[in-house]
Order: C-alpha cells, then sequence, then structure tokens
C-alpha cells in the first residue's frame, strides 16, 4: 500500500493577521500564493486592516507587512 498524502488547510487571514503592526514578514510562494495574499488584503480591508505587499525583485517570495 502507499501512503496517503495528508493535506492542511492554511488560513490566510490568520496567518496576515499573526504578523505585529509595523512589521513585515516574507510569505514563500509554495505555502501561499501572491494571487491568494492580495486577494485576502483586499477583503480584509472594510474591517479596517491595511497591509503592504512587495514582490519586486522577489522570485520565490513575497514581503507583507503589515500597517494597522
Amino acid at each position: 500500500m502507499t501512503e496517503a498524502k495528508i493535506k492542511t488547510k492554511i488560513s490566510v487571514k490568520d496567518t496576515l493577521l499573526a504578523i505585529p503592526v509595523g512589521e513585515g514578514r516574507v510569505i514563500k510562494n509554495r505555502v501561499i500564493k501572491p494571487s491568494i495574499i492580495r486577494s485576502a488584503i483586499q477583503k480584509m480591508k472594510p474591517e479596517g486592516y491595511s497591509f503592504s505587499v512587495s514582490e519586486a525583485g522577489r522570485i520565490d517570495d513575497v514581503c507583507v507587512t503589515r500597517i494597522q
């Protein structure tokens, strides 16, 4: 028999909210795709949260900074 692949779901919102205000974190593209991060940030804007996402000069990751 072959082993079953266990899937785990990552909560993008919880991951972003775990970033302290004023600090930045690097998130690998294989963990969470940049388009998913940007989408989650847009959905959280009406709730009063603000983030900055930078992909400039990065190949395998994005830098997310929490503003509010």
